[in-house]
């Protein structure tokens, strides 16, 4: 990905041309992401319940704690937005156990995420869908 660093959109005026450069890059080119986080390593230096705590690096040093791969692909669709728009929701919560957000604060949001996913789809008249797997996203 840093080989798009200082690169400049075709149409900057453009509403999707942000959206219409990622398609293009996505469609012959393949990205990596390292994701870091910093590990609660000492309750005192590294408090979960006070989100206010700058946690020093030297105590809690950010580690790579996944890789994600993104192989090209057709990234978009008007079909799949659809799809995303119109029955999707996101949250935080939607992973692993082991990675879900800790702390008071995100305890609280996500009665906030859980309450607004669900008036929506209400609204909408829909059930929740909550795919796993890439293949059940329309192409």
């Amino acid at each position: 990905m840093r080989a798009l660093t200082d690169k400049k959109l075709e149409h900057p005026g453009d509403y999707s041309a942000l959206r219409d450069a990622v398609v293009r890059f996505f469609q012959t080119e393949r990205a990596e992401w390292n994701v870091r986080a910093q590990l609660a390593t000492d309750l005192e230096a590294t408090p979960i319940e006070d989100a206010t705590a700058v946690w020093p690096e030297d105590v809690s040093p950010y580690v790579t704690v996944a890789r994600l791969t993104a192989e090209p692909q057709d990234a978009y669709s008007a079909a799949r937005r659809i799809f995303v728009d119109e029955h999707l929701s996101f949250s935080p919560w939607h992973g692993l156990l082991a990675h879900q957000p800790l702390g008071n604060i995100n305890r609280a949001r996500r009665v906030a995420y859980d309450v607004a996913a669900a008036y929506r789809r209400m609204q909408e008249g829909r059930a929740a869908l909550e795919p796993t797997t890439i293949d059940q996203l329309p192409a």
